[in-house]
């Protein structure tokens, strides 16, 4: 409907919440990863490719906070969809971290999608 290019931005991190890594995380290296979090994108993606063949989608993926890198990318864009799952036990919560972060920091409307 607007008549623009979607970016899906797939990022993540094993950090904990003060910077440190948390409990099980181990020095791996990017490029051992990339592959599967790409595929990753490619599988939440695909229905909607074959449903919408016109959008354009520049794919991101991107080892590092979520929070961060939305934002980043929000300063170039006209909207922002995220979703919500509640993350690290906390998945009755409306808001999530991330779409916390988003909703209070974004200069653009952001939609928050819950899969219920």
């Amino acid at each position: 409907r607007r008549g623009v290019d979607l970016v899906a931005l797939h990022a993540w991190t094993d950090m904990g919440p003060l910077e440190f890594p948390s409990i099980n995380w181990a020095p791996i290296e990017w490029r051992n990863i990339e592959e599967r979090e790409e595929e990753v994108l490619s599988e939440r993606l695909s229905g909607w490719q074959a449903q919408y063949p016109d959008v354009g989608v520049h794919r991101v993926v991107v080892a590092d906070r979520p929070g961060l890198r939305l934002l980043e990318h929000a300063g170039h864009a006209q909207l922002v969809v995220v979703g919500s799952h509640g993350r690290g036990g906390f998945s009755g919560m409306l808001l999530g971290s991330v779409s916390s972060a988003l909703v209070h920091s974004a200069q653009i409307p952001v939609i928050v999608a819950r899969q219920d």
